[in-house]
């Protein structure tokens, strides 16, 4: 059986990725804290080391292949256990990410994993993803009938939104 690094290694390799040691010691204290703590609070139903590297891990980082995120001030609307931004977030240092979700105990998980992990470019926020800051070019309910507001906050989660423009879960498939 394969191990964690090993996969990522690999796997980023194949994207055309390089892997730092930090960058690997951290996808290591991420999947022992989603291990700890997600049997309890049931964040994710994908389970060991080869799934979790490969399901959301690597596919987390396929995204770098559909976006330059240098400098980029990331929002990662409806992150759950973190998926996709806090992946990218420890392959791409040089960029800004805050994680938005609605439900504290996620957040709180969020904030704990990201002090673990000594991440300084990353945010985490509980808020709705309706009541959240606009993101340049989006509108908003007062620029619309209110009926639509459901179905564009719908639309919007999960999304990985860059520079106004989202990158919806799906686009990452293909690993």
């Amino acid at each position: 059986m394969e191990k964690l690094e090993d996969i990522l290694r690999e796997g980023l390799k194949l994207m055309g990725q390089e892997v730092a040691e930090d960058a690997l010691r951290r996808f290591r204290i991420y999947y022992e804290r989603l291990t700890e703590v997600g049997s309890v609070m049931n964040l994710t139903a994908i389970k060991g080391e080869g799934p979790v590297a490969t399901l959301h891990f690597l596919d987390s980082a396929a995204l770098l292949r559909y976006a330059d995120f240098s400098g980029a001030r990331v929002l990662d609307v409806g992150t759950g256990a973190g998926f996709p931004g806090l992946p990218l977030a420890i392959l791409r240092s040089d960029a800004r990410f805050t994680l938005l979700d609605s439900q504290q105990k996620r957040i709180d998980f969020l904030q704990d994993t990201v002090s673990r992990l000594g991440l300084k470019n990353v945010e985490c926020v509980c808020l709705r993803a309706e009541e959240a800051p606009p993101v340049p070019g989006e509108l908003r309910h007062s620029d619309q009938p209110r009926r639509g507001e459901a179905e564009r906050a719908r639309g919007a989660v999960p999304a990985l939104c860059e520079a106004g423009r989202q990158l919806h879960r799906h686009e990452s498939s293909g690993l």
